[in-house]
């Protein structure tokens, strides 16, 4: 399995721009004869004021956009996350779309983060993402759900192999972004990649993308510009991690 990573710079309030630039980035992208590729959170809008005015309408014109491209070119997208209103509620979701160009699934975020007044903006989602694709289940994060364990936890719970979790994460929190997403991976015996924007954005900046495998091993890391990060996940090292110490079969859950 062959993923990208597309820690974008985005431009804040210029969706026109962002899916043109996006668009190119995957072209991009396909040169590593990816499975499947990944974008970052938040890559339609950013988040700006006038969100409501700038966001996707029920998924239009991305879940189109993003249909073609990966059936015209056989590949899995993870579409990292989008600004999206349905009727009056605006949501912070994601889709993802299998080589043939269908729509697998949506997630909607469920952790808001309201040091930054999310919670006042955009309604959480109620249900957890796990998928197929080419036979390897996902699960699927949206940052700020990266400091809730429990989450990843129930989706490893049912049968998830590898977490996305896909991030608008600042360099200013970046020794918290690298520890909690190896910890994800270690704790349950995954691989965990996180998919951060990359760039400026006024006075911060973003990046450290990273993949973790089951034993807390960085596989590849980003900077902080923008960069297509290739990496190459077997999925036998879950299996052989699990067989050599399986220690989520000693849980006592009752206990806790």
């Amino acid at each position: 399995m062959i993923a990208v990573i597309l820690q974008a710079d985005i431009k804040r309030g210029n969706p026109q721009y962002n899916r043109e630039h996006l668009l190119e980035l995957m072209k991009e992208g396909l040169k590593y004869n990816p499975d499947i590729l990944i974008l970052p959170e938040m890559w339609n809008t950013g988040y700006v004021e006038n969100i409501r005015e700038l966001a996707d309408q029920r998924g239009e014109p991305t879940v189109s956009l993003l249909a073609s491209f990966a059936q015209d070119n056989e590949v899995n997208i993870a579409a990292g996350s989008i600004s999206d209103l349905e009727g009056d509620k605006l949501f912070n979701r994601s889709y993802v779309f299998s080589s043939r160009g269908e729509l697998i699934t949506s997630y909607d975020k469920i952790h808001l983060f309201s040091l930054m007044e999310e919670d006042k903006n955009f309604t959480p989602g109620g249900k957890k993402a796990i998928f197929t694709l080419d036979d390897i289940n996902w699960g699927l994060l949206i940052c700020y759900d990266l400091r809730f364990p429990e989450l990843s936890r129930s989706l490893v719970e049912e049968g998830a192999e590898i977490l996305i979790i896909v991030a608008h994460w600042p360099r200013s929190r970046i020794g918290a972004w690298r520890f909690l997403v190896g910890a994800r991976a270690v704790e349950n015996q995954v691989f965990a990649l996180g998919v951060n924007r990359g760039g400026r954005e006024g006075d911060m900046s973003f990046g450290n993308s990273l993949v973790v495998d089951p034993a807390g091993n960085v596989i590849v890391e980003g900077g902080e510009e923008e960069a297509l990060l290739k990496v190459e996940i077997n999925r036998d090292i879950v299996t052989k991690a699990r067989k050599e110490i399986f220690y989520l079969q000693d849980r006592k859950p009752e206990a806790y």
